[in-house]
């Protein structure tokens, strides 16, 4: 099973130019597919920049969760026990899709295609302003109600 390398040209082929090779291609199938693609890369940045967001905030939302109050045998009092290991494996996780999303954007702009480039500062953009502004909000919020009191 082993292949090897060809000496030569078996069939000589006459040339038809680029000409022809260029006549053939579909161009409504590669629009499509530019489309297509950009919106795959809009969404991903998009993603990124959500993700970022509820990041900045998940440790906070999550402390009201973490918290349980357990009344002891012995004496009745109340005791509050924490619950870190689900916001722990919560804030890995968030942190590793962000990683993953963050890397495969790098890849993308290493392209070095205008268009990708757009795409990818756009999506950004648009994510930061719907979710990112909504979160440095709420830990503003919660910072000053919790240094208030």
């Amino acid at each position: 099973f082993f292949f090897q390398a060809e000496d030569g040209i078996r069939d000589a082929q006459e040339s038809r130019g680029l000409g022809d090779v260029y006549k053939r291609q579909e161009y409504m199938g590669d629009l499509l597919n530019f489309i297509l693609s950009n919106v795959i890369v809009f969404l991903l940045a998009f993603l990124f920049q959500v993700i970022s967001a509820y990041r900045t905030t998940y440790p906070l939302r999550d402390l009201r969760n973490t918290f349980t109050t357990v009344q002891t045998e012995e004496d009745g009092e109340f005791e509050m026990k924490t619950n870190t290991q689900t916001t722990t494996f919560g804030y890995i996780a968030l942190f590793v899709s962000q990683a993953v999303l963050g890397t495969l954007l790098m890849l993308l702009l290493m392209t070095f295609n205008g268009f990708v480039f757009i795409t990818i500062v756009l999506g950004q953009v648009v994510g930061f302003s719907l979710y990112g502004l909504k979160a440095e909000r709420y830990r503003i919020s919660l910072t000053s109600d919790a240094s208030c009191h």
